[in-house]
């Protein structure tokens, strides 16, 4: 946790008390690979014990989805994300 928390920009290491969120940008095969981090404080059985979960999303635009019908949405969700993106455009 504390190697993730040191690499990447915008987390503090020794923040334990707060949700945080952060980036990790890295070059592989000549390709820029984007990391995001976010860590949420979890509390133990007895509440000395603070602990954290991490999710890393690993971001690579090689890979980007650009046709909607190609995520698998059911109707419904087809509908409500094709009005967030024209509400957002306005």
């Amino acid at each position: 946790m504390a190697v993730v928390k040191d690499r990447a920009k915008g987390l503090d290491r020794f923040e334990r008390e707060s949700a945080q969120d952060g980036f990790i940008q890295r070059q592989i095969d000549n390709v820029v690979i984007r990391y995001r981090v976010s860590v949420l404080p979890m509390v133990g059985t007895e509440l000395k014990n603070k602990f954290e979960s991490i999710v890393i999303r690993i971001l690579d635009d090689r890979n980007v989805i650009r046709d909607l019908s190609k995520l698998g949405l059911v109707n419904y969700a087809k509908k409500l994300l094709k009005k967030q993106s024209i509400s957002h455009k306005e």
